[in-house]
């Protein structure tokens, strides 16, 4: 129901929702669905551009992925991933770099090739903002790699072929103008 309301845009009541769903889930001894319900929550509020209640929501999903009885070490990654994204959005790159550093670690330990990539790319897209046009060319190309080894990843490989071409276009432009 929250993803419905934020999707419509309602994000008050998608909050509402969420936090149900999180008492819902914490009076159930569910940590998992707990988890998920604040991922949702941080989501709301990072659509809203409230970061630092979306960075509470998603630092507090961490912990309880962290501390359930089965690690869920690919909903870190994703959360970390999203941790991430709004460092980069305040232009916080250290610690920005950190969180995509430690969400690929997951990632890549749990085997996810096309989450793995996406990161992949995000870190690219920051490089390039952070004008280390080499880094986020070697970044999209690791998450090239990455996805032609999967079999259902060709959205996203396609969507990495294109940043890695608009990358590439935008290094020989300014090396241009430098000449």
């Amino acid at each position: 129901l929250a993803r419905t309301l934020r999707i419509q845009g309602d994000f008050e009541n998608a909050l509402i929702a969420s936090q149900q769903n999180r008492e819902l889930c914490r009076n159930l001894g569910d940590a998992e669905g707990e988890s998920i319900a604040l991922d949702d929550t941080g989501t709301t509020y990072a659509l809203q551009k409230q970061w630092d209640k979306a960075l509470a929501a998603f630092e507090e999903s961490c912990r309880l992925k962290e501390s359930t009885k089965r690690r869920d070490i690919i909903g870190l990654g994703i959360t970390l991933d999203r941790i991430a994204q709004i460092h980069a959005q305040r232009k916080n790159w250290t610690k920005a770099q950190a969180a995509y550093t430690e969400s690929l670690r997951f990632l890549q330990t749990a085997g996810r090739g096309i989450p793995a990539a996406v990161t992949l790319m995000n870190v690219a897209m920051m490089q390039a903002t952070q004008g280390e046009k080499d880094a986020a060319l070697k970044s999209v190309d690791e998450a090239i790699a990455s996805l032609r080894s999967e079999q259902s990843g060709k959205a996203v490989l396609f969507e990495a072929q294109k940043l890695r071409n608009r990358l590439d276009r935008n290094t020989r432009e300014s090396s241009s103008r430098i000449d």
